[in-house]
């Protein structure tokens, strides 16, 4: 008697707990993952929104958070660059904004919407959502005006109706001045001078509005002086003033590389490149121009604005002809953009075919819906629970593998990187750098004080290094310079380095891992030299391979016979070689060079570094 009283409350429990399943999603829980969506990886976060979406759908207690859910979807689109998706998620939420329109979060859905049909190059929806925008917000805002004219600006531009963007500009520069905002008044001044030079036709007052924005450019951002200096070489080329054109190209560049995860950054980078391979051509720079070129093509071809293509193309051809060069390369790269195309043509095609079946799909999904609805029974409800319970199991497990393992990755990725930092900032090199400043302070204050200012210098820059995964190129090398420039100091000029490139230069636009190549320096300084009578020497060769660095560092010291212990490597070398291993699949190769010429001394090494093009790795 009591196994079937059991049964029947096991039973009862579980159709209580099925009945209870659309509850299960609160405005409570939606809202908490909703904060927490920045700190999800970006496949957690897609699954969570689309969750969400789903609830929302049937529960219409969830509907007032749909706005705020397809905005967030649209980042998650515009993220991972599925801009026809982006755009319809943020069009979604600019249908759900409800009047009186609130300019604070109204700014972020109408220019996301705004941003992505210009990615897409839909100008005449950019116009839309600019008038939208200019008809919902307060006459009052005159911040918010100022937003909607600059759409309408771009936009209007962008067709070709340069008379409708220099109207919409003046209204724009007009709002700044009234909200006294100088900071977004320099943007609109920067296209006022665009509009003198195509529309206007006056190039001598769109000059000297140019240059007195840039005695002025102290108080600007990274964004409105890189767009200040690309905008001026553009007129100063179509003027035959190349070289001036060609230095107003590189600070644009320069300031481009400053700032922090630009919208749309290999599109952005792809324009200055293409731009300096131009007027490298005219300057007759070849090499410089095939330098521009070759890094537009290491950017991706579907990384480039279309319009950016053909003339990618034509200066292929424009540098090929001037060169009297081989054009094989050029009908390769027509051949790349040719199935880029095709392919997606292909990917529009079944994306199209794709929504009509899930229309089809949805409609027969509602129709199904309400039979279940009018025929349920206990038994399909129990089974549900059953396999919903068992489902939610398998996925708890399966996330909680999941960040156990992301976090042991982290883990162990911090730790490496303090280890490293650890080895650049010895007790032994801090010790003798401060006991050398210390003596010279009584004798030479003055080059004490230079001493220090350097020292200062390094131990900033091998902290910031150690922040990233990845970091610049260049950056990693400055450090390294300068820690063999404190080296000197201390050694009295005991040794000289040099650095050599093969394929690329030292200011190329890469990223390595931080803290891979002070190790053996130091090893070279502190022991390979230690008590030799000759003057010591370190030569490191970079050289870019297809997907690694080749790196060499060659000393002419005492060589791997100097230690005891020679065979036993030191913690740090022990661990990037590991990590190396991990990465690039080749360990370090160290070699005594009298093993390869009796008559040479000192070490070789040789390894592989892992590169990207961005600092995200």
């Amino acid at each position: 008697m009591r196994r079937i009283t059991a049964i029947i409350l096991c039973l009862l429990f579980l159709s209580i707990s099925c009945q209870k399943k659309e509850s299960l999603w609160s405005v409570e829980k939606v809202n908490s993952i909703h904060k927490k969506i920045d700190s999800l990886s970006s496949d957690s976060s897609h699954y969570y929104l689309k969750q969400i979406e789903h609830e929302i759908s049937k529960n219409p207690l969830l509907d007032s958070l749909s706005l705020k859910n397809d905005y967030l979807l649209g980042n998650y689109f515009s993220a991972q660059g599925v801009l026809d998706s982006a755009a319809y998620y943020y069009q979604r939420t600019v249908d759900k904004v409800s009047d009186p329109l609130d300019y604070s979060k109204g700014y972020y859905y109408f220019f996301s919407a705004h941003e992505s049909y210009v990615r897409l190059g839909k100008y005449g929806d950019c116009i839309t959502i600019g008038k939208s925008f200019l008809n919902r917000i307060d006459s009052s805002n005159f911040r918010a005006k100022a937003l909607g004219n600059l759409i309408l600006s771009q936009a209007y531009k962008k067709l070709g109706d340069n008379e409708k963007s220099f109207f919409h500009n003046e209204q724009r520069i007009r709002m700044h001045l009234l909200t006294k905002d100088t900071s977004a008044l320099f943007g609109t001044l920067i296209n006022k001078a665009d509009k003198l030079y195509y529309y206007k036709k006056n190039i001598k007052e769109s000059f000297q509005l140019l240059d007195s924005l840039i005695d002025h450019e102290e108080n600007m951002s990274l964004y409105h002086k890189r767009q200040l200096y690309n905008n001026y070489g553009v007129y100063q080329f179509l003027e035959g003033n190349f070289n001036k054109a060609l230095d107003h190209y590189k600070k644009s560049l320069n300031f481009k590389k400053q700032m922090n995860n630009p919208l749309d950054k290999k599109s952005l980078f792809a324009t200055s490149y293409a731009n300096l391979a131009e007027v490298s051509i005219e300057l007759k720079q070849y090499s410089n121009a095939r330098k521009y070129l070759d890094t537009i093509k290491l950017l991706g071809i579907h990384n480039i604005p279309r319009h950016l293509r053909k003339s990618v193309l034509r200066y292929e051809l424009k540098l090929a002809n001037a060169t009297n060069s081989n054009i094989t390369s050029l009908y390769d790269h027509l051949d790349t953009i040719a199935k880029y195309q095709e392919q997606s043509y292909n990917e529009k095609i079944e994306n199209e075919l794709v929504e009509l079946t899930k229309a089809n799909e949805k409609e027969k999904q509602i129709l199904q819906e309400k039979l279940e609805t009018e025929i349920a029974n206990a038994n399909l409800k129990t089974s549900l629970l059953f396999g919903g319970v068992i489902t939610s199991l398998l996925f708890s497990f399966g996330l909680l593998f999941y960040f156990r393992r992301k976090l042991k990755f982290e883990r162990n990725s911090l730790q490496m990187q303090q280890r490293l930092l650890r080895s650049q900032m010895n007790p032994h090199f801090t010790f003798n750098t401060l006991y050398a400043i210390q003596n010279q302070i009584k004798k030479e204050p003055e080059k004490a004080t230079n001493y220090l200012l350097k020292f200062s210098r390094l131990l900033r820059l091998f902290l910031e290094n150690s922040m990233g995964d990845y970091i610049p190129l260049e950056k990693e090398i400055d450090s390294l310079k300068k820690y063999m420039d404190l080296q000197l100091l201390r050694m009295q000029n005991t040794f000289t380095y040099e650095f050599h490139y093969e394929n690329m230069e030292e200011d190329e636009f890469l990223f390595i891992p931080p803290m891979l190549l002070q190790p053996f320096v130091e090893n070279s300084i502190e022991h390979g030299f230690s008590d030799i009578d000759w003057p010591g020497k370190i030569i490191i060769t970079l050289a870019l391979q297809d997907k690694h660095i080749a790196c060499t560092i060659e000393d002419n010291g005492k060589g791997l016979t100097f230690s005891k212990n020679h065979n036993k490597q030191s913690a740090s070398t022990q661990l990037i070689d590991s990590f190396l291993k991990k990465s690039t699949k080749q360990g370090l190769e160290i070699i005594d060079r009298k093993s390869i010429n009796t008559e040479h001394t000192g070490t070789l090494i040789r390894f592989s570094i892992p590169y990207t093009l961005t600092e995200e790795g």
